[in-house]
């Protein structure tokens, strides 16, 4: 089976280069310099490059924005391992799924950050899939916060 990004190279050697800008992204890879290639082609090979995973954790993430309404304004806020620490207490329950839900949150509630009325754990996979999102809210967090210090 062909990686995804020898597929793109292989698709940047057909690209016609004098596609309209508005119809073309801008993709380097180290040997072979810069090339364009149409979005539209781009985003189907990502696509298939992007796992059922990675799409639930962003479509989770999605939902938190969305739905519950925890935006980066939000996210902000949270500037005492908050998101980590709410990630680890769903990976926590994935990692252990035979511990009783009454056990667990006499153990693992010590360290969720927010009312007990947040804590809403699903099945194993999906707690797995809220803890990614909220690792990703994290480091998104992280990255914000970064750039707002480094301006003069």
């Amino acid at each position: 089976m062909t990686c995804a990004v020898d597929r793109v190279k292989g698709f940047l050697g057909r690209v016609d280069a004098k596609q309209p800008l508005t119809d073309a992204a801008v993709v380097n890879f180290d040997a072979g310099g810069w090339e364009m290639v149409r979005l539209d082609d781009l985003r189907d090979l990502v696509s298939e490059a992007v796992g059922p995973a990675i799409k639930d954790v962003i479509a989770e993430r999605q939902r938190q924005i969305e739905i519950e309404g925890f935006d980066a304004a939000c996210d902000a806020g949270n500037t005492r391992h908050e998101l980590a620490r709410a990630a680890a207490c769903y990976a926590a329950k994935a990692a252990f799924p035979n511990v009783g839900e009454a056990s667990f949150i006499d153990i693992f509630m010590r360290v969720w950050p927010w009312d007990e009325r947040w804590w809403k754990p699903a099945g194993h996979r999906q707690n797995l899939v809220k803890a990614g999102a909220l690792i990703l809210a994290e480091i998104e967090r992280l990255d914000r916060a970064e750039t707002k210090e480094a301006r003069p």
